[in-house]
């Protein structure tokens, strides 16, 4: 019989396939070679079927190979079908996922349009090795499993977890979201912990999707020295973001609860308006540093209204900072805090002109501080058609401040700050050869603004001074508004830089201050002490995204280094490296000397396994900071990490803290898919 093609089409199907017999009667249908069936948005592929019109099924003989408008493949040996396709029952059954989870079943039935039910089936994401039949690393045996397409589930009864073929976990009921499916309710990956603060549990996290934009992870701590629930609310939309996070202890002894809840988040609303916030409530300040698991002194709280038009932008702020030492501290508080910028034609397209006025109120046990500030400011630029550059600032700043002390006696007084600035640059470029760059940029800064000896009565945010390659070309290196810095004085830099076609680029910049009247502003251990203040040096050099080196160091007059700050960065195709060490001389009240080291490495072992390990030492003080070190095995089927990290106490506030946390994801019902495979057991 010759080779041709045919189309039989009913109200229940459409068969398409090499050759069709029909018989006499037209109640047998026998089709064979490259057999395809398409009905209720399935496609069967089989090597014969016989159709007959006396009977509801249609018989299927394989190899069969099903395919579902879900992108799910089944392949099976023999099938009974119903002419729909809604109804198919099958024998010798393999039903692989999107993401490569696997399921052989002795039998597979479709129950509805919906619903899939594999018998005596066996689930995995490995590979498995026919030549020597060796079981594969992880897989569930169950003797039933129900897929829902219609919500995206797999539903497993007397269900049995197998490690390398061993037994290691049992339930009678487990429900899990489709493998593949990126967001979806159900229990996410278990971790094992033990800390010297939590003592030694595990904590097992359960993810609710609530809607298509927001959902909720909900997590049980449960440790041998107490019990931890941990909650976390996203919701992002078109306006809005939104980002809750809790953490509560019962403590049934006491009768008491301990924890936080923290929420930030912005939100966009009509006319350019824009919110954002983010605050902290707790209960016991030692309990936040236990819970956040942060290295900190305070928590910043915040709620901020922007209004952006077309050449204005306008900023309400209130700030709330909260002490996490013991005792407490200092808690300032700044409501309100308004500032806005203008972009203005006074002096050309340039022009920006700033308001801000802001409240400042500090409390600290029996004492009050109240400051009062308001600051106008004028900045505009211009390029001259010589090549110079021209940035000019002007502004004046008038301080009120109530002070009452620990004896009840109360002072107020106002000051007025004015200040002049005028910057010169003149950049230099050099091409070589059309496409290698050379910069040659100096720069100079005039500062002037006057100094009355009776100024400065009161000093609670500048206590700190900075001097870097971000402070060089600063009106004010003062932390805060309390201090401006005073006199007449010239910041001075001059920064080279080449860049180059074949991935090599470098730098260096050299910046010194000098002062022409010099006030006694700054202590004799700060690099600006003096009428001249310490050298300021950087530099940098970059290869491609292989190797970066950057220095930045200050050196005093009788070139003697101050500070110095060097990093380094490798990266390899299979290691990444980055260091970092940094020197003070005199940094602490005792005039010691500080330095301290950190490393962090990255090592990939080979195709499944990875190493990290960081570091922070205090090599003045011969003291480690913090360590921790880890191994990841990462394969087609399952991803496994073990984590041991040290913190040692640097203060009664911050005790010293020894983590390990286990974890491990099963592929298929993890986050990701890994492009590696193995069959043999570990």
């Amino acid at each position: 019989m010759s080779f041709y093609n045919l189309l039989f089409a009913s109200n229940e199907f459409n068969l398409i396939a090499d050759q069709i017999f029909i018989s006499n009667e037209n109640d047998k249908i026998i089709a064979q070679g490259n057999v395809k069936i398409f009905a209720s948005k399935k496609i069967l592929s089989a090597k014969k079927i016989i159709y007959n019109n006396s009977s509801s099924l249609v018989q299927v003989y394989g190899p069969i190979e099903i395919i579902d408008d879900n992108k799910i493949k089944i392949t099976a040996d023999y099938s009974l079908v119903s002419k729909d396709l809604k109804k198919i029952i099958s024998r010798g059954v393999k039903a692989l996922f999107e993401n490569k989870f696997k399921i052989t079943s002795e039998k597979i039935k479709y129950t509805s349009r919906d619903k899939t039910q594999f018998t005596n089936s066996m689930g995995t994401s490995c590979k498995i090795c026919s030549k020597d039949n060796s079981p594969p690393l992880w897989n569930i045996k169950s003797e039933l499993i129900v897929h829902n397409q219609e919500n995206r589930t797999l539903l497993f009864k007397n269900a049995l977890l197998e490690i390398g073929g061993i037994p290691v976990f049992y339930t009678p009921y487990l429900k899990t979201p489709e493998p593949g499916i990126k967001r979806a309710s159900g229990f996410l990956t278990p971790s094992i912990i033990s800390s010297e603060i939590y003592g030694y549990g595990i904590k097992q996290p359960y993810f609710i999707v609530l809607n298509n934009n927001s959902d909720l992870t909900v997590s049980l701590f449960k440790t041998n020295q107490k019990i931890l629930f941990e909650t976390e609310y996203r919701s992002k939309l078109k306006n809005e973001d939104v980002n809750i996070k809790s953490t509560i202890e019962p403590n049934i002894s006491n009768k008491t609860i301990n924890g936080y809840i923290k929420f930030k988040g912005e939100k966009k609303y009509p006319k350019n308006f824009n919110l954002l916030y983010d605050f902290t409530l707790f209960d016991k300040k030692k309990s936040l540093i236990s819970y956040d698991h942060e290295i900190r002194d305070y928590i910043s709280n915040y709620l901020v209204i922007n209004k952006f038009e077309n050449n204005k932008k306008s900023t309400f702020e209130t700030f709330y900072f909260q002490s996490l030492r013991t005792p407490v501290g200092v808690e300032p508080i700044i409501f309100p805090n308004y500032q806005e910028k203008n972009i203005s034609n006074v002096f050309g397209n340039n022009t920006i002109l700033s308001n801000r006025f802001g409240v400042l109120n500090l409390f600290d046990k029996n004492k009050r501080y109240t400051r009062i500030d308001h600051t106008a400011e004028i900045r505009y630029s211009s390029d001259h058609k010589s090549g110079f550059i021209y940035e000019n600032l002007g502004k004046i700043s008038n301080y009120f401040y109530d002070i009452r002390d620990e004896t009840n006696i109360r002072s107020n007084y106002l000051e007025i700050k004015p200040l002049i600035s005028t910057t010169i640059s003149y950049p230099l470029i050099r091409f070589k050869n059309s496409k290698d760059k050379e910069f040659l940029i100096p720069k100079i800064q005039l500062n002037y603004s006057p100094y009355k000896k009776s100024e400065s009565k009161s000093n609670q945010d500048s206590i700190e001074v900075g001097f870097d390659r971000t402070s060089l070309f600063s009106i004010n290196r003062f932390s805060g508004e309390d201090i401006q810095e005073k006199g007449l004085w010239l910041n001075s830099g001059i920064k080279y830089e080449k860049k180059s076609v074949n991935g090599k680029n470098y730098g260096t910049e050299l910046g010194q201050i000098f002062r022409f009247n010099n006030v006694n502003q700054f202590s004799e251990t700060t690099s600006l002490n003096g009428k001249n203040s310490d050298f300021l040096i950087s530099s940098f050099f970059h290869y491609k995204n292989f190797f970066s080196l950057k220095n930045t160091s200050v050196i005093t007059n009788n070139l003697k280094f101050r500070k110095s700050e060097t990093s380094l960065n490798l990266n390899r195709e299979k290691n990444k490296i980055s260091s970092s060490l940094i020197y003070e001389a005199n940094n602490n009240d005792d005039n010691r000397n500080l330095t301290e080291f950190s490393i962090s490495l990255l090592s990939k072992i080979n195709e499944n396994w990875k190493s990290n390990f960081d570091m922070r030492h205090d090599i003045s003080n011969n003291q480690a900071i913090s360590a921790s070190t880890g191994l990841t095995f990462e394969n087609e089927c399952v991803d496994f990490s073990i984590n041991f990290s040290k913190r040692f106490a640097s203060s009664e506030k911050l005790p010293e803290d020894t983590r390990i946390e286990l974890s491990f994801d099963l592929g298929g019902f993890g986050k990701r898919n890994s492009s590696s495979s193995s069959c043999s057991m570990m």
